[in-house]
């Protein structure tokens, strides 16, 4: 399955949130069909 531009965007937040060890994460504004296995990392999340 072909990656959309939300998908890699999504991905790109995803890892900075994780360098970033933030606690708050905002992918409501990108129109995701698929979110990346990644998110699965952010354990400190306590808001998406």
């Amino acid at each position: 399955m072909a990656r959309d531009k939300a998908y890699w965007e999504a991905k790109q937040r995803i890892g900075k949130a994780w360098q970033e060890r933030a606690i708050k994460l905002n992918l409501s504004t990108i129109e995701l069909t698929e979110i990346p296995e990644a998110i699965a990392s952010l354990t400190q999340l306590q808001q998406l």
